[in-house]
């Protein structure tokens, strides 16, 4: 089990890193020797959640900012497909505390 929360919370930071990659300068993320490696150096991660679902959309980069300034350096969050599908058949990916894609920009602006 925790190979598998290890493998999530890396495609997790992979995902954020890539959100921003046009704009900063390329990082590397490996795993050897059972360590986390950023930019060739040993990493431990210090993860906590945010939902952005719970969260209105205009306090997102405020959370994320008091989240680094307790020296966390990852964050993982739930996608609440329910919260998402408004009404039968019906999405909303865009609009206020719906847009994750914002919110993983945000995230990737904030790291």
């Amino acid at each position: 089990m925790n190979k598998l929360k290890l493998l999530l919370l890396a495609g997790l930071l992979l995902v954020v890193g890539s959100a921003t990659a046009a704009k900063q300068t390329k990082h590397t993320f490996t795993i050897a020797n059972g360590n986390f490696l950023y930019d060739g150096k040993p990493t431990q991660i210090h993860s906590g959640e945010l939902h952005y679902a719970r969260v209105p959309a205009p306090y997102w980069r405020h959370r994320l900012q008091m989240m680094k300034a307790m020296g966390l350096n990852a964050v993982t969050s739930y996608v609440f497909w329910n919260h998402h599908e408004t009404s039968p058949g019906v999405w909303d990916w865009q609009t206020g505390n719906h847009n994750i894609r914002n919110f993983i920009k945000i995230a990737g602006e904030e790291a």
